[in-house]
C-alpha cells in the first residue's frame, strides 16, 4: 500500500493523506520501505499545522497510531507518561496495512476527560483501481 487517506476527522472536515514513508538504501542500494514494530510506516503530505508532519504507523501492540512522534506509542492510559494524549489517535487493530483497520478510531477530545472512540474515522487505500504496474499492487 504505497498512500492511504484519513477521513472522517473533526466531523468530515479534515482530511490527511500519507505516504509510505521510504528510507534511504544501505551502501548506495534503492530505498527501502520504512518499518516501525514490523509493520509499515506513513508519514503525512503535508504539514499538520502546529504538529508539523505526522505518521501513521503500528505501535507493536495491537494498535495503529497516528503521532507527531513516529514510534512513540500513546498514552493509552490517562496520567502515565510525558506524551500529551491530544497528540495522538489510534485504533486497537491487528490489521497487517491500515486500510485494512476495521475497528474504531480512539480520539482525545476537546473536554480532555478521556479518549472516546469516533467510528466516522477511516483509512482509505490510494491504490489505482485496475492498477497493472507493480508500483500499485506492493
Amino acid at each position: 500500500v504505497p498512500e492511504v487517506r484519513l477521513t472522517g476527522l473533526d466531523g468530515g472536515k479534515t482530511t490527511i493523506n500519507f505516504l509510505r514513508e521510504l528510507r534511504e538504501g544501505t551502501r548506495g542500494s534503492k530505498e527501502e520501505k520504512m518499518i516501525v514494530n514490523g509493520r509499515l510506516s506513513f508519514k503525512s503530505k503535508e504539514t499538520m499545522g502546529e504538529h508539523g508532519f505526522v505518521w501513521l504507523y503500528w505501535d507493536g501492540r495491537s494498535r495503529w497510531v497516528i503521532s507527531p512522534e513516529c514510534g512513540v506509542p500513546a498514552p493509552y492510559a490517562t496520567g502515565i507518561g510525558n506524551s500529551k494524549p491530544q497528540n495522538f489517535m489510534w485504533a486497537l487493530d491487528n490489521a497487517v496495512t491500515p486500510d485494512k483497520i476495521i475497528e474504531p478510531w480512539n480520539v482525545w477530545p476537546k473536554d480532555g476527560k478521556k479518549w472516546e472512540k469516533d467510528r466516522s474515522i477511516k483509512i482509505l487505500s490510494l491504490r489505482k483501481r485496475g492498477a497493472t504496474n507493480k508500483r500499485f499492487l506492493d
